[in-house]
């Protein structure tokens, strides 16, 4: 299974394309814009991009410019949907090295699997390819219980690459909004470590770790802060005191949050 991101702002053309993907097995996220490309691009590992190049806003090559302008992405494979009168778009898009330029009137829906599954690497152990080395140090598939860690952040978007970086690197990966809600969470079905956001409402990390630790013990906990927003105020120390095993300032990449987990874990 490939994880593939569908851009077009045709939206029968996107949703026709995504059902096809999803019935060959591959996960699929849909955007109709760049707007809602990039982030995903950004947060998520992805396989393959399939990309319309006639698009309000920013059309797919430039969209595409700025995609390659990140090192890690310039080897993302992208599979390219032109329509009639593209010409120039699509000879810029095959100079940006894409996998695939493809007539979206001409070439059928099964021409279309057909590249984009050539395009995707089948590495031999199954795993999909990991240019940041988020996976070294994980256990092969099946010999070893996969560990658990849930996420506590109030920013959805800091989850969302959480939960990315993570699950690449063979976690199994659970979210929490509050304090409150992680500790529902955790008392339903422990983790094996928690990432915590200090600065939350409803229940803040110092509070939450507290209560964790009353109650279960030895959590492993990886507290991580920015500063409450405006960097006056620095807990991190705090949570290393009251039994952070890491703490991990903000901004961080996602290289630093799978480090900081597997140190909590070992």
């Amino acid at each position: 299974m490939a994880k593939i991101l569908v851009v077009d702002d045709d939206a029968d053309a996107r949703d026709t394309l995504a059902v096809l993907l999803r019935d060959t097995g591959h996960q699929v996220t849909c955007a109709a814009s760049w707007r809602e490309a990039l982030p995903v691009v950004l947060a998520q590992p992805l396989d393959a991009v399939v990309l319309d190049l006639r698009m309000p806003e920013m059309d797919g090559s430039s969209f595409l410019e700025v995609v390659r302008s990140y090192h890690r992405l310039r080897t993302l494979p992208v599979v390219v949907l032109t329509g009639v009168g593209d010409g120039p778009l699509a000879d810029r898009a095959r100079a940006q090295g894409v996998a695939a330029v493809l007539q979206k009137a001409t070439t059928a829906p099964r021409d279309i699997l057909a590249v984009i599954d050539e395009c995707v690497p089948h590495p031999a152990d199954g795993r999909p390819p990991d240019p940041e080395g988020l996976a070294e140090g994980a256990a092969p598939p099946g010999e070893s219980p996969v560990p658990r860690v849930l996420i506590v952040d109030d920013e959805p978007a800091v989850r969302r690459m959480g939960r990315a970086a993570l699950e690449w690197a063979g976690f199994e990966v659970e979210e929490a909004g509050d304090g409150a809600d992680a500790a529902r969470a955790f008392r339903t079905r422990p983790a094996d470590a928690v990432v915590c956001d200090l600065f939350m409402p409803e229940r803040n990390g110092i509070e939450l770790m507290n209560e964790l630790a009353r109650e279960f013990g030895d959590v492993r906990f990886v507290a991580i802060s920015g500063g409450g927003g405006e960097g006056k105020y620095d807990l991190l120390p705090a949570a290393r005191l009251i039994g952070a095993r890491v703490v991990l300032r903000k901004p961080f990449d996602r290289a630093a949050l799978v480090r900081a987990v597997r140190d909590a874990l070992a």
